[in-house]
């Protein structure tokens, strides 16, 4: 087993790979990944993880401050001047992790309204360990 960078010439078997796992999903252009890595077995790439920068928003406000309304053109007023930056710098993408405690069908509504979609699929979360020697780059 070779576990190894990603390189342009993987770029067909690693889609036949993604096709035959059959979940449905696009993935994004993987040379534009900022880290990748396969692991190759016997000549043939067996698996590929590939990391692609995306943005994660933190909103904050005072929450018994204003009228729903105004708080939500004030959220729309945020987003109108950081996506174009967020764009500017080349994030496809920004989530939104909502607390279990206000994510209802009215709060999805209007999340739904803004251009937002809730994910079906669970997230899960890790840590990033710090580069110890012998770790490929």
């Amino acid at each position: 087993m070779i576990v190894r960078p990603y390189t342009d010439a993987d770029l067909s078997a690693v889609l036949n790979l993604h096709r035959r796992q059959g979940l449905g999903y696009e993935l994004p252009v993987l040379n534009e990944c900022p880290v990748s890595c396969v692991i190759e077995e016997g000549g043939n790439i067996t698996h590929g993880l590939f990391l692609r920068q995306t943005l994660e928003c933190y909103w904050v406000f005072d929450g018994n401050a204003q009228w729903k309304r105004q708080t939500l053109g004030r959220f729309l007023a945020l987003h109108r001047q950081c996506e174009p930056v967020a764009a500017d710098l080349g994030y496809d993408d920004v989530h939104a992790f909502v607390p279990p405690s206000i994510d209802d069908l009215k709060f999805t509504l209007t999340m739904n309204k803004m251009g937002w979609q809730k994910s079906n699929w669970p997230v899960y979360h890790r840590a990033i360990v710090p580069v110890r020697e012998g770790v490929l780059r």
